[in-house]
């Protein structure tokens, strides 16, 4: 009888770390998560600024051409 309380608290040691690990590593993931919206955003950010300067040049290369045309 001593044995299966033992074994009954020992899976539910188990059970228990069990979890806490998993809560350890979803926390990890979201940060993870939030790190990446970061980057991203930054990314963004660089492929809209990068967009608006090919514009810009764009029509800086379009006013050249009609001077010496």
């Amino acid at each position: 009888m001593e044995l299966k309380v033992r074994v009954t608290e020992l899976e539910r040691s188990f059970h228990q770390h069990r979890s806490r690990n998993s809560a350890v590593e979803l926390k990890a993931s979201l940060d993870k998560i939030e790190e990446l919206k970061g980057q991203i955003g930054e990314l963004e950010d660089a492929l809209q600024y990068s967009k608006l300067r090919i514009k810009l040049l764009e029509r800086s290369n379009e006013q050249w051409q009609r001077q010496f045309h």
